[in-house]
């Protein structure tokens, strides 16, 4: 079965890279993105293991983690079903990819969801989730740790009517 032009969009990329003087080892790393630790997967040239470039090896962790979260919606169940494809990923990353995962989720647990007024941020709270002007201007992305320097901006926006809703911040437990 010949792979169809989305199985290949990572060769067709990395061609393109290839092309840019000195990019040489972007082009490899999104070439590999698509092949999996055991060898399987796009391209199927052969290489497998310590042979696929490392960035690919963390790309192709990356993606599938990505793939499976969008599908799942928990980031402990999507790092399961990943985990459950033997040979696919680098066991030294796929560790690392855990770990990272898990302090994470303690730090989630050390924080609390909730909303609140401008005037009530401080630095050692997140966005919970995006903060959008009236004409659609994202001032914050979620997960963004809250500054002084955003704190301003929001107070200047919201002095001129352009955010009129609570924002949702992530804030320390205790």
């Amino acid at each position: 079965m010949q792979p169809t032009y989305l199985q290949n969009h990572s060769l067709v990329a990395a061609d393109m890279i290839r092309s840019i003087p000195r990019m040489e080892p972007v082009a490899d790393i999104i070439r590999y993105q698509e092949q999996y630790f055991d060898g399987s997967g796009v391209p199927s040239d052969g290489k497998k293991g310590a042979e696929i470039p490392i960035g690919a090896r963390v790309l192709k962790i990356a993606l599938d983690f990505d793939r499976q979260l969008s599908a799942v919606n928990d980031q402990v169940a999507a790092m399961q079903e990943i985990k459950k494809r033997d040979g696919a990923y680098d066991p030294s990353i796929m560790e690392c990819a855990e770990k990272a995962l898990t302090q994470i989720e303690r730090t989630r647990k050390t924080f609390t969801q909730k909303e609140t007024t401008i005037s009530q941020l401080t630095e050692d709270m997140y966005l919970a989730l995006d903060v959008i002007t009236a004409s659609g201007v994202i001032l914050g992305s979620k997960n963004q740790k809250i500054t002084n320097a955003l704190i301003i901006t929001l107070k200047n926006y919201e002095k001129n009517g352009q955010i009129k809703e609570a924002i949702h911040v992530l804030s320390p437990i205790g």
